[in-house]
């Protein structure tokens, strides 16, 4: 129901500053919902987008765009692009649209996992020469452990809806882990002893968080 075609970008010219596409969504189409790891321009050609921004499709809730008209989406927003009629649109990415930088949250569907297979293999080999600009050819570990408080697991769980640390903003967007558990217990020490509370350790590994279209970004662990 769309299709794309990049114009400047990580797929076709290695540009991974700013990417720029033609997009073209049929009638009645729509796109998951999205996080972004990077600001987002998106210029409406002909016809009209509708964003949602709450997981009730209300009309107050969402921002309809029609042609002529340009939004601006910041990093770190959650949005679900629909498309009431035929629409063709540009949207413009800073830096570039890359897989790891816009999650998608409809990767537990056949059609979703396709779909992030499609753009993980059309963008791999600028993802592989990009997104890990210091990393060595040592193996990387592929079991990787992350740490909060219970009660904020247990939230999102009971309501079935996606973990954020508090910090993430503050970290850039990213949720950082480590692969070393022999670590835990030292940074808990030095960075949550005045935290209330329990904590809980979240086990997952490298390669399911492929599968569903999140890419690992290793760096040198704090001293």
């Amino acid at each position: 129901d769309l299709k794309i075609d990049e114009l400047v970008g990580n797929a076709t010219t290695s540009t991974d500053e700013i990417s720029v596409a033609r997009v073209t969504a049929a009638a009645g189409a729509s796109e998951p919902w999205l996080t972004l790891h990077y600001d987002e321009y998106i210029s409406v050609l002909e016809g009209t987008m509708k964003l949602l921004v709450s997981d009730v499709d209300v009309d107050d809730d969402a921002v309809v765009v029609k042609a002529g008209e340009t939004v601006f989406i910041p990093k770190g927003s959650r949005f679900k692009p629909t498309f009431p009629e035929s629409t063709s649109y540009i949207p413009v990415c800073l830096p570039a649209f890359r897989p790891d930088r816009c999650i998608r949250e409809d990767t537990e569907t056949v059609e979703g996992k396709e779909i992030a297979r499609k753009l993980n293999e059309h963008h791999s080999s600028s993802s592989s020469s990009s997104s890990l600009p210091n990393a060595s050819s040592e193996p990387k570990p592929e079991v990787l452990y992350h740490m909060c408080p219970k009660d904020d697991w247990e939230k999102c769980v009971s309501l079935k809806s996606v973990y954020y640390p508090k910090t993430y903003a503050e970290d850039g967007y990213y949720t950082h882990a480590t692969g070393v558990p022999s670590r835990l217990i030292s940074t808990a020490n030095h960075y949550y002893t005045s935290s209330p509370g329990d904590w809980i350790c979240l086990t997952f590994t490298r390669s399911s968080l492929y599968k569903r279209g999140i890419h690992v970004k290793d760096e040198k662990a704090m001293p």
